[in-house]
């Protein structure tokens, strides 16, 4: 299962989002550090990997932009 993970998050690396920034795919000149989209995809990778086989998942229409924008998480409190 973890390996299902590894493949949504590297589809997610890979995906063209036009003028948009894709967080997992790219680093900001000016806010991200090098390395910060990796970083974003081990961190997501380590949220979804325990989570998997959950009964409820919550599915929402943007990451937040002081979530994961800087860790890759898409819900933070």
């Amino acid at each position: 299962m973890a390996d299902s993970v590894a493949w949504f998050v590297a589809d997610l690396a890979r995906e063209l989002t036009g003028a948009l920034v894709n967080q997992y795919a790219v680093e900001v000149p000016g806010v991200d550090r090098p390395g910060a989209a990796a970083i974003r995809c081990v961190n997501l990778r380590a949220y979804l990997e325990p989570r998997v086989g959950a009964r409820l998942a919550l599915i929402g229409e943007a990451p937040s932009a002081h979530g994961a924008r800087f860790s890759g998480v898409a819900f933070t409190a």
